[in-house]
């Protein structure tokens, strides 16, 4: 919250004079403080409407204002939007009604899969960290909850309603009769953070036309957050501020600028390939395991170049998979093929791909049996 003496800084004391103009571009600030107490961020360079001074010198609009429409370019702008180390990041957008995406093929099946992101939020945030919580175990002795059944027979539902012809391919339910058009289902990717109250999980939803996984929505609802692309559409963001924006992976080019993320090293390790991922770590910048589906988001927002993992199934990548692509990303097996069924997944910026897979096939083709 600004202070009378915030108002006074050598920062705003370019614009606020003594004139009455500015006396009641003071009261009317005073009363928006009264208002909301909780200060939203605005994206770099967007102030309020009204051109209130604490959106120009500070990036905060404490009252509404910035949720206007139509918002305007302040007086101040930021010079914070630009490359970073050889990275791009889009400059935030609004849109209207709840879809960004223009007209084609894939628009009415992408504004299907906001929707039933939408039902499976409604029966899994309600149910994390619930102190009644049922947790049983699976044939393959994985975790489920009750939340992970409920969602994705909600998402179901909606499905045999909207697309009756499409096939359906779940985590939970597995899969019925093969269509050419083919939902996959993942109702909680993170499902043993959310028995134990982490909040780094998600629902995971793609949808796979004739082999190829076109479009994809991955929604947190835990961290407000959504992400969402299709083939031809191009690939956006929703963060907890509600500003939506399109994303873009990264432009970086060499392996010692690139930040990785390989997920688990049980699962490199039991892949017989540790020691491909200790050289990749080797080689690159910086290397950590984000976990789940929360690094492909922050490789198709261009924060990571490349995720890794093994023991993986098709729906713990489909959305994941289509949203990388349409980012501009590139997506493949351990062995380079195109494909999210071979249990291992190599996700990069594109730029890398072939040299991240170079250092980590000539690691483990130099590894003697």
């Amino acid at each position: 919250m600004l202070s009378g003496g915030a108002l006074r800084s050598p920062a705003t004391r370019k614009y606020i004079t003594r004139s009455s103009r500015a006396r009641l571009i003071r009261s009317r600030l005073r009363a928006c403080l009264l208002r909301s107490p909780s200060p939203r961020r605005l994206s770099p360079g967007i102030c309020c409407p009204t051109r209130c001074h604490s959106t120009a010198t500070s990036g905060r609009c404490p009252s509404d204002h910035g949720r206007c429409p139509q918002p305007v370019r302040c007086r101040r702008r930021s010079r914070a939007v630009g490359r970073v180390r050889g990275r791009r990041y889009p400059r935030g957008v609004t849109f209207p009604d709840a879809s960004p995406v223009t007209p084609g093929a894939l628009d009415d099946d992408l504004q299907l899969a906001l929707r039933l992101a939408d039902a499976a939020d409604a029966q899994t945030l309600p149910r994390f960290d619930a102190g009644d919580l049922d947790v049983s175990r699976k044939a393959d002795r994985s975790h489920v909850t009750d939340a992970d059944l409920a969602a994705e027979r909600a998402v179901r539902a909606l499905l045999s309603e909207h697309r009756p012809g499409d096939g359906v391919f779940g985590e939970e339910y597995g899969e019925g009769e093969r269509s050419s058009r083919r939902w996959i289902i993942d109702p909680i990717d993170g499902t043993a953070n959310f028995l134990r109250g982490v909040p780094a999980w998600g629902t995971m939803i793609g949808l796979q036309i004739d082999g190829v996984v076109r479009l994809g929505v991955v929604s947190m609802p835990v961290w407000g957050r959504r992400w969402w692309g299709a083939e031809g559409l191009g690939a956006f963001t929703r963060t907890a501020e509600g500003e939506t924006r399109p994303i873009r992976v990264s432009e970086v080019a060499t392996l010692d600028d690139a930040s990785v993320s390989f997920q688990s090293i049980a699962q490199w390790d039991g892949a017989g390939h540790l020691d491909a991922l200790i050289a990749l770590t080797r080689t690159v910048w910086r290397d950590r395991a984000y976990g789940d589906i929360w690094s492909y988001m922050l490789l198709a927002e261009g924060r990571l170049e490349m995720v890794g993992e093994f023991d993986v199934k098709e729906y713990d990548l489909a959305a994941a998979a289509a949203i990388v692509a349409a980012a501009g990303g590139r997506f493949s097996s351990f062995d380079g093929e195109p494909t999210i069924a071979s249990g291992s997944a190599i996700a990069t910026n594109g730029v890398l791909h072939d040299a991240i897979l170079a250092v980590l096939r000539g690691a483990s083709s130099s590894v003697t049996p």
